[in-house]
């Protein structure tokens, strides 16, 4: 459906419509109600001698006459000004059948109805028209089959020529014979251009199916190709997701746990001797000041003398200066 409404919306402004929204809606509705009908855009002679390149719906519409099914063979043209104009509609009889000429069909399968020649576009469009037509024509069909006839051999041009002069040896009737062959013949001719323009069109709307699922073959490569991509970024973000949430669980399992006076030396790991000297070293120093500010609270608060506080200061700042040399030493060796 999509491609047919491409193709008349192509063909529309291309054919120069009036109103092409409402043509185009007229026609996709029609066509989703009836699928056997296919569009098309064909060259169409008026009475006047006219031709102008126009669209039409080709196809059969279904009927019930007598309890039985049929499909009536139709081609409904569409007016450059429609809906200000009603379409024409024209019967198309298959070889096997014939025109039942009424006061709703001439002889040529156009269709009279009365509801085109009193068009209003206000209350009647394309479905509506097509409706009122499958009525009257369960009513009273356009076409009848043609008889058959069985057990006859074909003559060939000489045996059907001599045929025609021993029954019509006169000159008339071989005019006459001479205007029915012509006419046969642009019948034929005539038939054989619309089954042409109609198979045309049904090969140009497969050629454009075809590109259009080509193209959107390409376009579902370019989808695959994306989403593998992502598949692979998001493996990658579970991966990174699940070590890390390994890495909590693994914290949150040591942090549960009691620790008790003996492991409080295994809380902290150091890798070698080195690192465990340096280690010893900066906590002698920071336990140093923690001496040196509870020997200034005992002495603020004269529960030792100055003389004992300046004696046990310069005692640990002998210590502490020790420290220190020894920590800027391992910090040196550490670097290197």
């Amino acid at each position: 459906m999509k491609t047919f409404e491409k193709y008349i919306q192509k063909y529309l402004s291309k054919l120069g419509y009036q109103q092409t929204t409402k043509c185009k809606t007229d026609l996709v509705n029609t066509l989703r109600v009836y699928k056997c009908l296919a569009p098309s855009a064909e060259t169409y002679v008026f009475e006047t001698g006219e031709v102008q390149q126009l669209l039409n719906l080709g196809g059969t519409i279904p009927i019930k006459y007598k309890e039985e099914n049929y499909n009536i063979p139709v081609k409904i043209w569409v007016l450059r000004d429609y809906p200000e104009t009603p379409p024409f509609c024209y019967v198309i009889p298959t070889k096997d059948m014939e025109l039942s000429v009424s006061p709703y069909l001439d002889h040529s399968g156009l269709v009279e109805l009365p509801c085109l020649a009193e068009w209003n576009h206000k209350a009647t469009d394309l479905n509506t028209f097509l409706q009122i037509a499958r009525i009257t024509f369960s009513e009273t069909p356009p076409v009848f089959s043609k008889p058959k006839v069985s057990g006859r051999r074909k003559l060939s041009k000489d045996e059907f020529e001599s045929v025609w002069e021993e029954h019509f040896p006169d000159e008339d009737e071989k005019l006459l014979k001479t205007f029915f062959l012509k006419s046969a013949s642009e019948t034929c001719r005539s038939k054989l251009g619309e089954e042409y323009s109609k198979t045309k069109a049904e090969v140009d709307s497969l050629h454009s199916v075809n590109k259009e699922l080509i193209d959107r073959q390409e376009d579902i490569q370019n989808v695959l190709e994306t989403m593998k991509t992502k598949e692979i970024e998001t493996n990658e973000a579970v991966e990174i997701i699940e070590k890390t949430l390994d890495t909590f669980k693994s914290v949150i399992h040591e942090r549960s746990k009691e620790v008790k006076g003996d492991d409080i030396e295994e809380l902290i790991k150091v890798p070698n001797a080195a690192h465990v000297q340096l280690l010893e070293a900066m906590a002698q120093d920071e336990a140093i000041n923690d001496c040196i500010y509870a020997l200034g609270q005992a002495l603020e608060n004269e529960k030792i003398t100055l003389e004992v506080y300046l004696r046990k200061v310069r005692e640990l700042s002998r210590k502490q200066f020790t420290c220190r040399i020894l920590v800027n030493s391992l910090q040196k060796l550490n670097l290197k």
